[in-house]
């Protein structure tokens, strides 16, 4: 399971398509002792990834710390100290430093192997990129990735698809330069959602994407991935594993198979990392961290993913022949509807026959 705090939504960008709404760009109501006490009670629910996000995470003066306190936390079973997270990501924009963060990897002997930066480009051009990000930020960001990825860091790319964008040229930059690469589907949340018009990719656009990764991800060594249900029917790679993960969850997505919390900067906690606005998403809202202990935030999850669960699917998936092995993907794509599904998924432009997958 993949954890995600927000300690802060501050961030010195104002990024077009950002998912977190102008109302909440505040520092935030915790500081380092609850946010640690977030991570180990994140932890006891069974997270074993950590993502660190924003906001621009790199501003948080206590960021060190809790990266150190995560790396060090300290389980026992069967007689035996573990660490229960195996991989913590800082997601950054790439234009913030924090020389700190990195005398204290090496201070404090941090296995580099666990530590992952995102980083986060729009276009494999300043003019593409700087379109949303602002003027100076291509440059900016990609000298920070190369730096990271020189001083021996997992360094990821990660990018947005806007209908008018060409992240495959983004994934080839980043194959270039020895980096890993996962694109996210534009989704109509927080500042994103009165930026929608023209953006949100099509059906067709999707399908051109997926198809060339897919392609891309088999010729190189590093990963190329996109975060999108069906996407992982397209890479043969993913493939099998996606079909076990469905066989094993019922669902590919996080938030209705227990595979994702995550935490905002007053302790809110949601099964999905968008939907963390309680006046908007409701029913997605399973407790305050900060304020309810483990028993109530685990029952209240189970209960919270019970009733996602149950919606019935939408009538685009439902009559899809495919819908068994996907049920209905990202279940935020019908996040203001009764029913689930995904209505610009081009999973029926496949021939999964063909493919070996039923």
């Amino acid at each position: 399971m993949k954890a995600l705090i927000f300690p802060s939504y501050n961030c010195n960008l104002k990024c077009s398509h950002c998912f977190n709404p102008d109302k909440f760009r505040f520092a935030g109501a915790g500081g380092l002792e609850e946010w640690q006490d977030a991570i180990l009670t994140l932890a006891k629910l069974g997270a074993t990834k950590l993502i660190l996000i924003g906001g621009e995470p790199m501003m948080v003066p206590y960021l060190p710390k809790l990266l150190t306190f995560a790396l060090k936390l300290q389980f026992k079973k069967d007689g035996v100290f573990y660490n229960p997270y195996k991989f913590v990501s800082i997601q950054t924009n790439g234009t913030v430093e924090n020389s700190t963060l990195f005398k204290t990897i090496e201070d404090e002997g941090l296995n580099k192997n666990k530590i992952g930066f995102t980083v986060s480009l729009e276009g494999s051009t300043a003019e593409e990129n700087d379109r949303v990000r602002g003027k100076g930020n291509f440059e900016q960001a990609l000298k920070t990735a190369k730096k990271w990825r020189s001083n021996g860091y997992n360094v990821t790319i990660r990018s947005t698809i806007f209908e008018w964008n060409d992240v495959v040229k983004v994934a080839k930059l980043a194959k270039y330069f020895d980096f890993n690469f996962t694109a996210v589907r534009l989704l109509p949340s927080g500042r994103s959602e009165k930026n929608s018009e023209g953006n949100l990719p099509s059906e067709e656009k999707l399908y051109r994407v997926y198809s060339d990764l897919s392609k891309l991800d088999s010729e190189s060594e590093t990963s190329i991935v996109c975060e999108d249900s069906p996407y992982y029917l397209y890479n043969e790679r993913l493939r099998n594993k996606y079909l076990e993960v469905i066989k094993k969850n019922g669902s590919i997505c996080p938030a209705i198979s227990f595979q994702e919390l995550a935490v905002d900067p007053l302790g809110v906690v949601s099964v999905c990392h968008m939907t963390l606005d309680p006046s908007k998403y409701p029913d997605w809202i399973v407790g305050n961290i900060f304020k309810d202990d483990f028993n109530t935030l685990k029952q209240n999850w189970v209960k919270v993913v019970s009733k996602l669960k149950s919606k019935p699917l939408n009538t685009k998936c439902s009559n899809c022949k495919y819908s068994s092995i996907c049920n209905g993907g990202c279940t935020f794509y019908s996040v203001n509807s009764q029913f689930r599904g995904d209505n610009y998924c081009p999973i029926n432009k496949m021939n999964l026959n063909n493919m070996g997958v039923i």
